[in-house]
């Protein structure tokens, strides 16, 4: 019998008690009993389902927590030995490492960088929670050769492994 089920008996038996004026017979309070049998052994199902899904929910919320984790331990050590490696090649003047498996090279790379946010136009800065500059649009602007008082482009150098 389903949760929906016992809702109805319950619903016929609390008519049948009403209408007998709330005296409660033998023959009503077997019904009750077998109902609340009923609904007890559904909620005991019904508990251990959701306990059990509580506690998978927990666990994933622990595992996406120690996933995260190592993910950023794996960022930090791949930012780690790009960093060892372009700074190798900038020492020997090396722009590009080719090997058989790998090309390592300097590409070019520009961002735009606010010296002064409050002398940015009002149309380059988006109101949010806090005001920040739009440095994709800045960056078109400057691009344009709209001179952008508060900001310039900056050239970088950053090593990408192929």
């Amino acid at each position: 019998m389903t949760l929906y089920e016992i809702s109805e008996e319950y619903r016929a038996w609390m008519a049948k008690l009403e209408e007998n004026d709330g005296e409660l017979t033998d023959e009503l309070k077997e019904e009750f009993s077998a109902i609340a049998g009923s609904l007890a052994d559904k909620a005991d199902v019904y508990a251990k389902i959701i306990k059990e899904k509580a506690m998978f929910g927990a666990e994933l919320k622990k595992e996406r927590d120690r996933l995260k984790t190592l993910s950023e331990k794996n960022d930090k050590v791949i930012d780690r030995l790009l960093n060892m490696m372009a700074e190798a090649m900038g020492l020997l003047g090396r722009d590009k490492i080719e090997t058989p498996s790998y090309t390592a090279k300097f590409v070019k790379s520009s961002g735009v960088i606010v010296t002064d946010q409050d002398k940015l136009p009002k149309e380059f800065l988006k109101e949010t929670v806090e005001v920040k500059p739009m440095l994709s649009e800045i960056g078109k602007a400057i691009k344009r050769g709209e001179p952008i008082e508060g900001a310039y482009i900056e050239e970088r150098r950053t090593l990408k492994v192929l």
